[in-house]
C-alpha cells in the first residue's frame, strides 16, 4: 500500500525578502519495513534506554558528564543523575560513589553537590560549607572560618549613629 509523504522545503532566495517555505506532496510506491538501528553506538543504545514513566508519559532520564577521566580512574568534571562513580575520600582512597542530583569533582575529589534531597555542599577536604535538608543546619569544614569581627563592628557603629539623636 502506498504511503503518502508531506516534504516541506524551507529556502531563501537571496533577494532581500523573507525566506520562502513550500509543501511538497508526494508518495511512496513501497512502504518497507520498520527500520533497525544496526550502527548505533553502544552508548547511545544503553543512554536511550533510561525512560520514566510519569502519568501516562515517558520521559528520557539520561545521566550526563562533561569532563575527563583520570589516569587512575577517578573523574574531574560535572555529573548529573543516578549513577556510580569512582570519586577519592576525604583521606584520598578511591571508592565507589552512586551519585544523585549534581556534583562536580576534580582529580576525583567532590567539589560541589546539590543532590535529590536538597542537600548542598560547596568545597571539600576540610575546607567545605554544607546545607543539610534533614536538619536545616548549617555545617563548616575545620578549615573554613568565619570572620566577622569588622562586619559586626560596622553594624554597631551604624546602628548607634542612626539611632541615637542626642540633642545639646
Amino acid at each position: 500500500m502506498p504511503t503518502t509523504v508531506l516534504w516541506i522545503f524551507h529556502y531563501h532566495c537571496g533577494d532581500g525578502l523573507p525566506p520562502v517555505v513550500r509543501l511538497v506532496e508526494s508518495e511512496s510506491r513501497y512502504a518497507g519495513p520498520a527500520g533497525a538501528d544496526a550502527n548505533l553506538l553502544d552508548w547511545v543504545r544503553e543512554w536511550n534506554t533510561g525512560k520514566t514513566l510519569i502519568d501516562s508519559h515517558t520521559v528520557i532520564t539520561p545521566k550526563l558528564f562533561a569532563g575527563v577521566k583520570n589516569t587512575d580512574g577517578t573523574i574531574t568534571g560535572t555529573a548529573i543523575g543516578r549513577f556510580a562513580l569512582s570519586t577519592k575520600t576525604a583521606s584520598g582512597s578511591i571508592t565507589t560513589e552512586t551519585i544523585d542530583g549534581i556534583c562536580g569533582f576534580k582529580n576525583g575529589y567532590k567539589t560541589f553537590l546539590l543532590d535529590n534531597g536538597g542537600n548542598v555542599q560547596l568545597g571539600y577536604g576540610d575546607q567545605f560549607v554544607r546545607y543539610d535538608a534533614a536538619t536545616g543546619k548549617i555545617t563548616f569544614g575545620a578549615g573554613v572560618s568565619l570572620n566577622w569581627t569588622n562586619a559586626i563592628q560596622q553594624a554597631k557603629t551604624e546602628t548607634l549613629n542612626a539611632c541615637c539623636y542626642c540633642p545639646e
